[in-house]
């Protein structure tokens, strides 16, 4: 399957300023790397967590719609947030010297130990559970590359190429109720049964949107038809950078360009590109610490290397 993104343009700032900002579009990785685990050693993150933030680093230094450092501090920051996933893993116990402990069998004492997975596509942790997306839906493919919809209380839509769906009958509402009974027009119907809830970098969710992101990505109904697709980390990244470039999507008409412009810089508002003010100091908190770490991991053209003024 071909994919092609759409991104190619973004927030637009005067030349001046964009150079006085983003200097270049290299960073010193390892550098980055260490600085990230430094910095946010508290959370105790794991080893994917850094190459998982230097892959997403990468994308943001070719995306050509992010034109500012602290636009990649903001995505790099909610990435982090919304993407932790607990793990436990097991390592072996050690004295005071650095020796195993062992048992009275002889073999090695272990333990175990919590750390925190970060920065990589993650499903939503309930599935939606309770909410009017969480039920799966039938998708069937129509001539054209069209899509009909039916979802469980009977309702059915009519999905176009381009992410627009009409229903077929008047008076159907998109969504569920959870405890709804399932319909006769949902047992007869003979498409392929999908559910639609979180995934990615943020979370997409609800199967209209998934159609809608999907073109506009230029994918057609690649999404609504896999919508695991959203996990993939390139599709994720696309997904998170076109919401918040242009506002579309999820960012529900909110773009980092009304955050992030000129000498203004709003990290805490930021947070209604997602979720509303929720943990939005917190995020504003760990995005300020990234633009630093950016800033201190950039790599500059020589004439610019002896001054690095901190932004705001």
């Amino acid at each position: 399957m071909r994919i092609t993104s759409v991104i190619t343009s973004g927030p637009q700032y005067s030349p001046d300023y964009r150079n006085s900002n983003v200097k270049s579009r290299a960073f010193d990785k390892e550098k980055f790397r260490s600085l990230f685990y430094e910095t946010f050693k508290s959370m105790h993150l794991d080893a994917s967590s850094g190459m998982n933030a230097e892959k997403m680093l990468d994308k943001l230094s070719k995306d050509n719609g992010i034109t500012d450092r602290r636009e990649m501090a903001y995505m790099l920051a909610t990435a982090l947030w919304e993407t932790r996933v607990l793990k436990s893993k097991y390592v072996v116990v050690r004295d005071n010297n650095g020796n195993v402990v062992t048992d009275k069998s002889g073999k090695a004492k272990t333990r175990s130990v919590k750390t925190w997975g970060a920065m990589a596509p993650v499903k939503e942790a309930d599935r939606g559970a309770g909410r009017r997306y969480f039920l799966p839906v039938k998708v069937k493919k129509l001539p054209g590359g069209r899509a009909q919809v039916t979802e469980q209380d009977g309702d059915q839509f009519i999905v176009e190429i381009n992410g627009k769906y009409t229903p077929k009958k008047r008076g159907a509402v998109r969504g569920a109720s959870p405890n709804v009974a399932m319909s006769q027009v949902y047992k007869d119907d003979d498409g392929e049964e999908l559910a639609y809830y979180g995934r990615g970098l943020v979370q997409l969710t609800w199967w209209n949107n998934y159609a809608k992101a999907g073109a506009a990505l230029g994918m057609s109904l690649e999404l609504l038809f896999h919508p695991d697709l959203a996990e993939d980390e390139d599709i994720a990244y696309k997904l998170m950078s076109h919401g918040m470039v242009t506002g579309h999507g999820f960012a529900n008409g909110r773009k980092l360009s009304d955050y992030f412009r000129g000498d203004h810089a709003d990290y805490v508002g930021a947070r209604a590109m997602v979720n509303g003010s929720d943990h939005a100091p917190e995020i504003a908190e760990m995005a300020r610490k990234l633009q630093d770490i950016l800033r201190r991991s950039e790599i500059l053209p020589h004439s610019q290397s002896l001054n690095i003024p901190k932004l705001p």
